[in-house]
């Protein structure tokens, strides 16, 4: 018996194959989602460097 016969026997059954299709779809997860985290993420950026440049000048 080869490696690769013992290994498929050891495995079991293979799993059946994962649906094609994304599981969100739409306007919403394609503009809104993502646009909604880049503002977050420059909002949360700028208020970062806001504190440290207070904190590095001693105010």
């Amino acid at each position: 018996m080869s490696l690769h016969a013992w290994i498929q026997t050891a495995a079991g059954p293979a799993a059946p194959p994962l649906p094609a299709g994304p599981p969100m779809t739409g306007l919403l997860w394609a503009v809104v989602v993502p646009a909604l985290l880049l503002a977050f993420t420059a909002v949360a950026t700028y208020l970062l460097y806001r504190k440290f440049e207070r904190e590095e000048s001693g105010k």
